[in-house]
């Protein structure tokens, strides 16, 4: 900056060169100004700017005062209504952002700079209507204690990769869903689903068929002793171990195509042990029911979605 230190004093010329809000920045003359206007010199200059290219003019006391711009340097343009960065050589718009919003953080809550953000402590919100996007080949890295939250009608656009480390995710809206168009992995091959078959995998990465589990499969067993027992959603094998007559229910098979049951008498045998199946909706195999007196006589039914058959 050149300055007259007759007439402007340390302290005038630190305040021009603080608040910098630049009426415009496409003039190459200076034009007729008041005490207090700044622009920025654009193109060939002349006149009194000549040389002065990039800078920024301010008028005072009917003289013109030059600010080097020195990269980096961010300064608002009143006829655009937006902030303008200097690169080193040339003025560029800068990134699109909420004033508003960002003027009340502070460097404990969001830190920025050219390598790294760096969100700390709080939940970072993305309002209605909002797409937050990491573009492909773009990392997005979320460490232990961060809150993540986005509103209805907000977007989380990933096309990139994204590490999570030591983080709980919960979905806990009533209306979330989780949709996933590509291949979904746990621990590599703890669960796999196979986008091209739509094969789920449980052990293995490589399922070949609907379900494939590469190790144990554990399923719900239950005895009952009672005279009546009405099986449910959460049952599949039930032992009867009634001291005399016994019925079992299994459900209505209408709307559960393909769930199966299995029912086992380990009671002892004999007519007054009786061990009865019946369904509360369809048929067993044409039929109402069926009966057996044996002991270790089992069962296994399965719903076609109208009635059931044995196995």
């Amino acid at each position: 900056m050149s300055y007259n230190t007759d007439v402007f004093s340390q302290q005038q010329v630190r305040d021009i060169a603080i608040d910098l809000s630049i009426l415009d920045r496409d003039l190459t003359a200076p034009p007729a100004a008041v005490d207090g206007d700044r622009y920025i010199v654009a193109g060939v200059a002349t006149g009194l700017w000549v040389g002065q290219e990039g800078n920024i003019a301010t008028f005072v006391y009917d003289e013109w005062l030059f600010t080097t711009a020195n990269e980096g340097m961010n300064v608002y343009i009143n006829d655009e209504n937006a902030f303008v960065i200097y690169d080193g050589a040339t003025w560029a718009l800068a990134p699109a952002g909420d004033a508003d919003t960002l003027d009340g953080l502070d460097s404990t809550q969001f830190l920025r700079s050219d390598v790294t953000d760096s969100y700390t402590a709080g939940t970072l919100t993305f309002e209605t209507g909002t797409t937050l996007e990491l573009a492909s080949g773009t990392s997005g890295l979320m460490n232990s204690g961060v809150t993540f939250q986005s509103l209805a009608g907000s977007v989380f656009d990933i096309d990139g990769d994204v590490s999570i480390a030591d983080t709980n995710i919960v979905l806990d809206g009533a209306s979330t869903n989780l949709d996933v168009t590509g291949d979904l992995s746990v621990n590599t091959d703890d669960i796999v689903v196979d986008k091209s078959s739509g094969y789920v995998g449980i052990g293995t990465a490589t399922p070949n068929s609907g379900l494939h589990v590469a190790g144990s499969v554990s399923m719900p067993i239950r005895t009952e002793t009672g005279a009546t027992y009405a099986a449910g959603d959460n049952d599949y094998t039930i032992l009867s171990d009634a001291v005399g007559l016994q019925t079992i229910t299994i459900p209505s098979p209408i709307g559960i195509a393909g769930r199966i049951y299995n029912v086992k008498k380990i009671s002892a045998n004999g007519a007054a042990n009786r061990m009865t199946v019946d369904s509360a909706a369809g048929t067993i195999d044409g039929g109402a029911n069926v009966a057996t007196n044996a002991q270790y006589k089992s069962y296994s039914f399965q719903s076609d979605g109208a009635n059931w058959f044995i196995l």
